[in-house]
C-alpha cells in the first residue's frame, strides 16, 4: 500500500515537473528581442540600482519581487555568486536534494512539493522580467548590458541544472532556464557579431542533456 502511494505521488509528481517546465519555456521566442515583456519595465540602461546587496541570493531576489520591489529584486538577481552552495539561503526549498526529499513520507513529499510549485511562480515571472530587460537592451543595441542580464540568466540556469543532487524538479527548471537563454544568446552573438562567443554558446547548448537524460536514475 504505501509503495502504491509512493509510485502514485512519483506519477502526479512527474507530470507536475512536465506542466511546470512546459509553463516556464512556453511563449519565449528565440531572439532576445522577442522575449515577453513585463508590465511597468524601466528601460534596460535605468533598471537596475548602481548599487547592489551584499549577501545576495535568488530568495532574496525572489522575495523582492514578490513584494513589487522590481529594481531591487534584478539589483539583487545581479549582485547573486553562483558559486556552488551560495546561491541560496540556508535551509531553502531550492537548495532541497532529491535524496532527501526522497526519504520524506507520503504527506511531507506532497506539501514540500506544493511548497517548491509555488515559489517556482514568482522565480518565473523574474526571469522573464531579466530576459525581457536584455530584449529592452538589444533592441537599444545597447549589447553589453543585454549580454550582463543574459550572463546572469544563464549562470543560473547552470546552477541548478548542473547540481546533480537537487531535487529533479529544480534541475528541470535550471534546465528550461539555461537554454532558453543560451537560445537568446546566440541571436545576440549573430547581432553583434561575436564568432567566438557565438560558437562558444551553440556548442553548450548542444552538449546540453535532454529532459529524459537529466530524470535517469542516478
Amino acid at each position: 500500500m504505501i509503495l502504491g502511494k509512493r509510485v502514485a505521488l512519483t506519477t502526479v509528481v512527474g507530470f507536475m515537473i512536465v506542466a511546470i517546465v512546459s509553463t516556464w519555456a512556453g511563449g519565449q521566442a528565440a531572439g532576445p528581442a522577442d522575449a515577453p515583456r513585463a508590465k511597468s519595465r524601466p528601460s534596460a540602461t535605468t533598471s537596475a540600482p548602481a548599487s547592489q546587496p551584499a549577501g545576495a541570493t535568488l530568495d532574496k531576489s525572489i522575495d523582492l519581487w514578490v513584494q513589487g520591489k522590481n529594481a531591487e529584486a534584478v539589483a539583487a538577481f545581479l549582485a547573486i555568486n553562483w558559486k556552488p552552495g551560495q546561491a541560496t539561503d540556508k535551509g531553502s526549498l531550492l537548495a532541497l536534494k532529491e535524496e532527501d526529499f526522497l526519504k520524506l513520507s507520503h504527506a511531507q513529499q506532497e506539501k514540500e512539493f506544493g511548497q517548491l510549485s509555488e515559489l517556482y511562480k514568482p522565480w518565473r515571472e523574474l526571469d522573464r522580467h531579466i530576459l525581457g530587460l536584455a530584449k529592452d537592451a538589444f533592441e537599444a543595441k545597447d549589447y553589453a548590458t543585454a549580454e550582463r542580464y543574459l550572463l546572469a540568466s544563464l549562470d543560473c540556469g547552470r546552477y541548478f541544472m548542473d547540481d546533480s543532487k537537487l531535487c529533479e524538479i529544480t534541475r528541470m527548471v535550471g534546465r528550461a532556464i539555461k537554454g532558453s537563454t543560451l537560445t537568446k544568446m546566440i541571436s545576440l552573438y549573430e547581432a553583434i557579431p561575436d564568432q567566438a562567443k557565438l560558437d562558444k554558446a551553440r556548442k553548450e547548448l548542444g552538449d546540453m542533456p535532454t529532459a529524459s537524460q537529466l530524470s535517469a536514475p542516478r
